[in-house]
């Protein structure tokens, strides 16, 4: 069961759509804020005024920072319980924070327009890779309000595979996400799809035999385990068709320890399902310690 959930929030509003997800969506558990007002940039810029270009570094005003600081902080109170905090890197100031007694990191998403600021680039990367307890996005376009919108998870998709990562994950979300009920799926990937790729890194047998034979493994070990659903297919377009049709509230995955992502959030794949699953995706990753 989630208990405690670390969110950090750049649109400080009562209004803000990933607040009131959270609240609804995790009516009992301690939600603390976290509002990161980012140092400027202190990189030297060349003087506008000198015909020798020299560079200068250009200082933060302590004054503005202050002002900032205080304006913000009277933000967040209005919110609920959290802290401000004045940094130059969002990431390190979430990762540190997350082994605080944290069961949960929540972050939002702007949907298939694009990430929110607070997840471009690195910091998202940073985050997905580095913290040490599992991490769930939200669109920050779903209306709660909207008659359909669930308040607790009911239905999940569960993403596995024989990886050790991938059991641990999924006693992960069965243990914190005990009411909701869990599909287990194991997407193949089509090697028929691979035809750029090299005829030796496909194996020696025939791609459609390697899919066959693979798909037969995937199922063998689903139903020495449990159960679930086995297929041929791409992970990311599979599991946002599942999202997309309404059957399912939460997508699951688990990544490996040390930061490296699987194959399921290797390069476009994490990026497209965080982006575009109208639903909340949970990023369970294994702690080395674990």
């Amino acid at each position: 069961m989630i208990k405690k959930i670390l969110l950090p929030i750049e649109q400080l509003d009562p209004l803000n759509p990933v607040l009131r997800a959270a609240n609804r969506h995790f009516p009992s558990a301690q939600i603390h804020l976290l509002h990161v007002v980012k140092l400027p940039s202190t990189n030297p810029v060349p003087l506008p005024t000198s015909s020798f270009g020299e560079y200068v570094p250009v200082m933060p005003d302590p004054t503005t920072e202050g002002r900032a600081l205080r304006e913000a902080e009277e933000a967040l109170h209005a919110l609920g319980k959290g802290e401000v905090i004045l940094s130059g890197n969002v990431v390190q100031e979430i990762v540190s924070r997350a082994t605080r007694g944290y069961d949960l990191i929540l972050m939002g998403t702007a949907g298939k327009a694009g990430i929110d600021r607070l997840l471009l680039g690195s910091v998202a990367e940073g985050v997905l890779r580095e913290a040490p307890i599992p991490v769930m996005t939200i669109r920050r376009d779903v209306d709660i309000e909207l008659p359909d919108f669930r308040r607790v998870f009911q239905r999940g998709i569960l993403l596995t595979d024989a990886s050790p990562w991938a059991e641990w994950g999924e006693a992960y979300v069965k243990m914190a996400f005990a009411d909701t009920t869990w599909q287990r799926l194991h997407v193949v990937p089509d090697e028929t799809q691979m035809a750029m790729l090299p005829l030796s890194l496909t194996g020696i047998h025939l791609p459609i035999e390697r899919n066959q034979e693979k798909l037969e493994e995937a199922e063998q070990h689903l139903q020495q385990t449990g159960g679930g659903e086995a297929l041929l297919g791409d992970p990311a377009q599979v599991m946002l068709g599942r999202a997309a049709s309404g059957e399912v509230d939460l997508l699951a995955i688990s990544t490996r320890p040390r930061g490296l992502l699987d194959r399921f959030l290797y390069g476009p794949v994490a990026a497209q399902v965080v982006r575009e699953s109208p639903v909340p995706v949970l990023v369970a990753r294994l702690h080395p310690s674990e």
